[in-house]
């Protein structure tokens, strides 16, 4: 009898070995890391304060107040109730001035006492004052009455007894801006110009800012900024 094909014994498989192949691993050679410099962090410049000032003076409720810089609390200064306005620093950063009605004051902010420096008599006539301003280098004093602007040395032996418009210009030494309504000025740290408030009647009572030119006794105005 023949054998069936699915009898047949299974052929002997037959295995190919593949030679292996050795390899020989050469690592890389280790460096060594250069040492990181730490970089040093440059001490904070602290900011400076606008203009150098260690303190500065408010008014509210018609109450001086002084605070330093970096507190909280406001230090009330005495004082009377009567309005104020035009609180200013005089050079030295210990004297404040303020105007009340038609008079200036002078307070003295290490031992709260105050000081009368001029009081200008208006009762009976149609003046009326705005403003005072002293020059940063305390030289000058910029007086507006009526809305003209008399400049004059600041000279508190003189302004005790300077109550009229008359007075403040007696001396000689003087400049006055009359061809403009000026309610107000600010002076240049120079010492040189101005910036004028300004009321234009011809427009309604609006307000301007001019540039005036301190040199006394021509009084030159730039013209308007």
């Amino acid at each position: 009898n023949g054998q069936l094909p699915f009898l047949s014994p299974a052929a002997t498989a037959t295995m190919t070995v593949s030679p292996t192949i050795t390899s020989t691993f050469t690592p890389a050679p280790t460096s060594t890391p250069e040492p990181t410099a730490t970089p040093v962090q440059p001490t904070p410049t602290p900011t400076p304060i606008p203009g150098g000032a260690d303190a500065f003076a408010f008014l509210s409720g018609n109450q001086v107040y002084l605070m330093n810089i970096g507190e909280s609390a406001p230090i009330p200064v005495r004082s009377n109730n009567s309005a104020k306005l035009n609180l200013q620093w005089l050079p030295g950063g210990k004297t404040l001035i303020y105007t009340s009605g038609s008079c200036v004051y002078e307070l003295n902010t290490e031992t709260s006492e105050t000081s009368r420096i001029v009081c200008f008599s208006l009762a009976g006539t149609q003046d009326f004052f705005e403003g005072f301003r002293i020059s940063p280098d305390g030289t000058l004093a910029a007086i507006s009455i009526s809305r003209a602007l008399y400049i004059v040395p600041y000279d508190k032996t003189v302004l005790t007894g300077s109550v009229t418009k008359a007075d403040l210009v007696s001396t000689g030494n003087f400049c006055k801006y009359s061809f403009y309504a000026i309610k107000d000025v600010r002076w240049s740290s120079d010492v040189e110009k101005m910036a004028a408030l300004v009321v234009d009647t011809k427009a309604g009572g609006t307000e301007q800012i001019y540039l005036l030119d301190v040199d006394i006794p021509k009084c030159k105005t730039v013209g308007a900024v």
